[in-house]
C-alpha cells in the first residue's frame, strides 16, 4: 500500500522496526515458542506499543515458559537503559503515553475526560482478555492476527493520538486475515492454468 511506502520513507517512521519482529514472533510460534518470545520481546523494546500487543497475542498456552524466557531475553535491550536511569526510562516510556493530551487526530479529543477514560480502560480489558485467552486455550494464527487486529483498533480509539502511521501495526495481520479466506476461493489448477496463459 502507498501509504505504507510513504511513512516509511517520507517520514522516517520506526512502527516497521517493531512489525517485523512481531512478524517473526506469529511465523516461529508453532515450532520455535523461545524464539518466538525473543522476537516479541524486542518487539516490546523497540516500541511500547504494538509490543504489548505483540506478547499477549502471541502468548502459546502449551510452552509459555519458554516463551517468557524468550520475552525477557528480547527485553535486555531496554534493561541497558533503563539500569542507567529508571527515573527518566519511566517518565519517556510509560508515563509520557500515560498523560500525554489527546490531539486532533484522536477521538478522545472530541469526547468528554470521564468517556475518554472509561474507553480507555475497556481497551486495557481487552488487552488483558487477549493475553488471558490465549494463555488458556490452544489458538491458531488467524485468530492470532484478529487479535492484533482488534487490540490495535481499541489502542487507536482510545489513544491520544491515531496518525496514519499506526496502520503498520494491524495491517500485516489484517493481510493474513484477508488471505486465508480468499485462497478457498481460487483453486491450484486456476491459478496454475492462468499463469501458463500469461507466460504463453
Amino acid at each position: 500500500m502507498p501509504i505504507v511506502a510513504f511513512n516509511l520513507y517520507r517520514h522516517g517512521v520506526t512502527d516497521l522496526a517493531a512489525v517485523v519482529p512481531m512478524l517473526a514472533a506469529l511465523t516461529l510460534l508453532d515450532k520455535r515458542p523461545g524464539w518466538a518470545g525473543l522476537a516479541a520481546g524486542l518487539a516490546l523494546s523497540v516500541k511500547l506499543f504494538p509490543g504489548v500487543l505483540v506478547v499477549a497475542c502471541c502468548i502459546p498456552a502449551s510452552a509459555w515458559a519458554r516463551y517468557g524466557a524468550g520475552v525477557i531475553a528480547g527485553l535486555l535491550p531496554v534493561a541497558f537503559f533503563f539500569a542507567a536511569s529508571p527515573t527518566d526510562f519511566i517518565n519517556n516510556i510509560l508515563w509520557f503515553n500515560a498523560i500525554r493530551p489527546p490531539d486532533s487526530t484522536s477521538i478522545a479529543a472530541a469526547l468528554p475526560d470521564l468517556v475518554a477514560i472509561v474507553l480507555k480502560g475497556i481497551s486495557l480489558i481487552v488487552l488483558a482478555v487477549i493475553a488471558l485467552w490465549t494463555l488458556r486455550r490452544s489458538v491458531e494464527l488467524q485468530h492470532r492476527c484478529a487479535f492484533i487486529v482488534i487490540g490495535s483498533v481499541f489502542a487507536l480509539l482510545s489513544g491520544p493520538v491515531c496518525h496514519n502511521n499506526y496502520l503498520l501495526w494491524w495491517l500485516p495481520a489484517f493481510c493474513v486475515l484477508l488471505a486465508g479466506p480468499l485462497a478457498g476461493l481460487v483453486s491450484p489448477s486456476l491459478v496454475t492454468q492462468r499463469a501458463w496463459c500469461s507466460a504463453s
